[in-house]
């Protein structure tokens, strides 16, 4: 968000008509709160013009910006809401408080040529804003979140995520809303994109880890870091009951589904791992390195075979129960090892050993967090990642949670 250089309450005459078919903004616009400036014909923002909106703007046709396009405060709704094709483009960014996208003229009336700045929130009421195909850019800012996606309305290319706070990727293509999240990720700028396509011919499925039975020969994501180096991250992919293979959402079912990623310096799929929400059609794992990740499926065990492992997920610092420290139950599982991350991805507590010799998380920090080890860690929300053996089969399962530490 740019700055002002004067509060102004009303909106400032500066727009012309060239044709009939066109509005053009030549000089400063300022729409103040509770007040709403419809757009019916192309608009253009020119080179030496700005237009800050913290009211309510409508454009109904193409949109072209080519100077300054903004918010002065945190308010202002700009609405694409067209009965026919809509292109978004400019030279210049713009910088949008709330944004909705509402055209359903056609299955994909939006094409992105532009860069869009979101800072709170992105509507994906109706229509699909295909950037893939037009070069343009969504960028999401730290706190922005995208709503209401849905098969009928998403981003068909790549998005942009800065900063740390967990996001959910509103990307897809040919009809397929087909997310994918960050979570507990380090201050940072990521892109995701989502390729309804058969990766094999770049990424051989026959070049894999013995451990992966089989890949997604329909669907692949690209997910990067712009800055190589990182720590951590729960990386989440979804599936999907009609682009996804059935095999893969029965093997999910059956908890033989992993999220595999190409390993690019061993050029092979790497498995993952991860764990299974049912609920949200999705599977979660945490990875340091980024780049193409697809699913997998490994080999079904048996129902006898399967061995599940329950968390008592609740560290009292005060004592006032006797939940002294993260705990696992199970009557199957053996060779725990745990890592415990904070809300930035920053490991806090690691150990091949857990439960051994008082070796537990009990809320203080055994990594590289600048905290006394004297003084417990902050009260709040961190997340767990479990690694242990399955007795029956000798399979190592994997499970993430969170935990909770109350002070």
């Amino acid at each position: 968000m740019k700055t002002l250089p004067i509060i102004l309450l009303l909106i400032i005459s500066s727009f012309s008509w060239i044709t009939q078919a066109q509005i053009t903004n030549k000089g400063l616009a300022y729409l103040s709160p509770n007040t709403t400036y419809s757009a019916l014909y192309d608009f253009e923002n020119q080179e030496e013009a700005a237009f800050y909106n913290d009211g309510k703007a409508y454009f109904y046709k193409n949109f072209t910006n080519n100077g300054v396009f903004d918010f002065y405060e945190n308010s202002g709704k700009t609405w694409f809401k067209g009965e026919e094709l809509q292109k978004l483009t400019g030279a210049e960014p713009g910088y949008f408080y709330q944004l909705i996208f509402d055209n359903q003229s056609q299955m994909t009336p939006f094409q992105l040529s532009g860069v869009f700045h979101i800072h709170q929130s992105a509507e994906f009421s109706s229509g699909i804003v295909d950037n893939r195909n037009y070069g343009g850019k969504i960028i999401f800012e730290n706190s922005a979140i995208a709503l209401n996606t849905s098969d009928q309305s998403y981003v068909d290319g790549k998005v942009e995520k800065r900063g740390g706070a967990d996001f959910t990727y509103p990307i897809g293509q040919e009809g397929f809303y087909r997310f994918t999240k960050t979570t507990n990720a380090e201050m940072n700028n990521y892109t995701a994109i989502y390729f309804y396509d058969n990766s094999n011919a770049e990424f051989p499925h026959q070049q894999k880890e013995e451990s992966i039975f089989s890949i997604n020969n329909r669907e692949y994501w690209e997910l990067t870091r712009l800055e190589q180096e990182g720590e951590q991250i729960l990386v989440t992919l979804s599936y999907h009951n009609m682009a996804t293979p059935q095999d893969f959402i029965e093997a999910a079912e059956q908890d033989a589904l992993v999220i595999v990623r190409w390993n690019e310096n061993q050029q092979k799929w790497q498995n993952e791992g991860g764990s299974i929400n049912l609920e949200e059609k999705s599977i979660t794992t945490n990875v340091r390195n980024l780049g193409i990740f697809s699913l997998g499926k490994t080999e079904i065990e048996e129902e006898e075979d399967k061995c599940e492992v329950e968390a008592f997920n609740l560290v009292d610092l005060k004592g006032t129960t006797n939940n002294k420290y993260l705990r696992f139950e199970s009557d199957c599982a053996e060779n725990y090892s745990v890592q415990v991350f904070n809300r930035w991805g920053v490991k806090v507590f690691e150990t091949d050993y857990y439960g051994t010799s008082g070796d537990v998380f009990d809320g203080y920090s055994s990594g590289r967090l600048t905290v006394n080890k004297k003084d417990h860690l902050p009260t709040g929300t961190y997340y767990y990642i479990l690694n242990y053996r399955n007795i029956k089969t000798a399979k190592i399962n994997q499970k993430i949670g969170y935990v909770y530490i109350e002070g």
